[in-house]
């Protein structure tokens, strides 16, 4: 049985630094998946090789972006069928540029759509009505925002992933997590989290980029490479806990390359973060691919896609295979959004359809 080291940093004190103020013994156990439903995504027309930012609402309305960088595709997500799509083409009431959209957010009637190209939040209601158009004031050079992993609005406060477009030798050293605007005019606030220092000391090239979640008013990260920590800030950009995620099947080597990432050996990589944001449980689930053998060209027979729960009150982390082999090249993507008990999985089948599968795991 391996230890979960729980490490808080006491920054109401200003010291700059982490103590470790105990060490917890949590249990490993092998979970088990209880499937709920599997509904088919009505593609109509289209072939979702990659979506990015997919994210549930009520438990009924399904969002993300797909791989052309031009739409963002709304989905019923009892029934599969398609509720509403906005792209340059199909909203008529306002003229918004061809591409540049992966992520948005809803908020009671309204969608938000991010340009990650042009700054620029795009509102519009349900039904296609333009309503406003907000520029963001990035406010540092050689900043843009990021095409994938978080859009949200939380309290007054836009947090939008970022990175640094610049030389892949300062990629991580200059770059933050994310980077905290004004809801209300846009302006830049602050930055939130830093790269693992692990990220820098070589060329490494990451699958996506950090994981992100809200949940009761605080900001989650999950580190995607290397060895796990779940780190907890508050809105205001300050480090309130973190905790290290050990397990028995993920291995935290990281894979560097020279001159070219096709270099690279496979690596392990926590690719979702997921929970229930509005209950205060403790409780959240990470997926993660793992190769049994790190070699590019034979390793994707060995890969697996594994599921963790980690339950902070119980102290328990529970694990599982997903999928395999087969899911190498194909879609899969766990859903952040947690209802209740119930999680979400965007997988294609065997049969070559896209599918919305609800599940129990413990």
């Amino acid at each position: 049985m391996k230890n979960i080291k729980f490490l808080l940093l006491l920054s109401s004190l200003n010291l700059g630094c982490e103590y470790d103020i105990g060490k917890y013994d949590f249990s490993q156990e092998t979970g088990k998946i209880q499937y709920i439903d599997s509904i088919k995504i009505e593609e109509m027309g289209y072939s979702f090789n990659f979506l990015f930012n997919e994210k549930i609402y009520q438990d009924s309305l399904l969002v993300f972006g797909d791989g052309s960088f031009s739409s963002i595709h709304l989905f019923n997500t009892k029934t599969g069928k398609r509720l509403g799509l906005f792209n340059s083409d199909t909203v008529e009431d306002y003229p918004i540029p061809e591409r540049s959209y992966t992520n948005s957010y809803i908020s009671q009637d309204s969608i938000f759509l991010l340009n990650h190209f042009l700054n620029r939040i795009y509102a519009f209601n349900i039904n296609g009505k333009f309503l406003s158009v907000q520029k963001l004031n990035i406010g540092r050079t050689n900043y843009v925002l990021d095409y994938e992993t978080f859009f949200d609005r939380v309290g007054d406060k836009l947090f939008i992933s970022t990175r640094f477009d610049g030389p892949i030798s300062q990629a991580f050293t200059e770059s933050t997590v994310l980077s905290v605007f004004s809801s209300h005019d846009g302006a830049f606030l602050k930055t939130i989290g830093n790269f693992p220092s692990t990220y820098s000391k070589g060329a490494l090239a990451l699958s996506q980029s950090e994981n992100v979640i809200s949940k009761n008013g605080f900001i989650y990260v999950l580190n995607v490479a290397g060895v796990p920590i779940l780190k907890k800030y508050n809105v205001d950009g300050e480090l309130v806990d973190s905790v290290e995620l050990q397990s028995e099947t993920y291995d935290p080597v990281m894979s560097y390359f020279t001159n070219d990432p096709s270099e690279s050996q496979l690596m392990d990589q926590f690719l979702s973060l997921a929970t229930d944001k509005n209950k205060d449980d403790g409780i959240f689930y990470a997926a993660f691919t793992h190769y049994e053998d790190r070699n590019k060209i034979s390793g994707g027979s060995t890969f697996s896609f594994r599921l963790m729960k980690i339950d902070l009150t119980k102290k328990t982390i529970k694990e599982v295979k997903f999928l395999g082999p087969w899911h190498y090249y194909e879609l899969r993507n766990l859903l952040r959004e947690v209802n209740g008990d119930t999680l979400t999985l965007m997988v294609r089948g065997m049969d070559e359809n896209l599918y919305l599968k609800r599940f129990l795991f413990d």
